[in-house]
């Protein structure tokens, strides 16, 4: 709940911009209480009638991007968990399907700010030594 309050402003804006936004229940329970309308869809272990998998959305790259912020953290002892979880197979479909994917609020949240702030006109094509210097 901490990185889904440290995230609202972000999601609010792509919202704000008329972009849809997916989510699992209970956080598409948490951004309708913040007044942000979200499509749920089911997580990997839930069969929720009637409603699209989250792998379902990811396979059709019906989003342009994917967050998803792991719920164990980084204890050795939970990485089994880590490792056979929802979101474990949610970051594993956004990679094999190419879309990009954040697992860190920080750069989520830039990203966010960067995509509805830049436009394509905006964005040169430069030689990577360029970025670097």
């Amino acid at each position: 709940d901490v990185n889904k309050k440290r995230f609202l402003d972000a999601a609010n804006a792509l919202f704000r911009h008329q972009y849809k936004i997916y989510a699992t229940d209970s956080t598409a329970e948490f951004l309708r209480a913040a007044g942000i309308d979200a499509e749920v869809v089911s997580k990997i272990s839930q069969n929720l009638k009637g409603k699209k998998s989250v792998l379902d959305v990811i396979k059709a790259k019906a989003v342009t991007f994917v967050v998803n912020l792991s719920e164990y953290g980084s204890k050795a002892e939970n990485r089994f968990l880590q490792r056979f979880s929802d979101g474990y197979y949610i970051r594993r479909a956004a990679v094999d399907n190419q879309l990009p994917l954040f697992t860190d609020l920080q750069l989520a949240k830039a990203f966010v700010k960067a995509f509805l702030s830049l436009k394509k006109e905006d964005l040169k094509i430069k030689a990577w030594d360029e970025y670097i210097k």
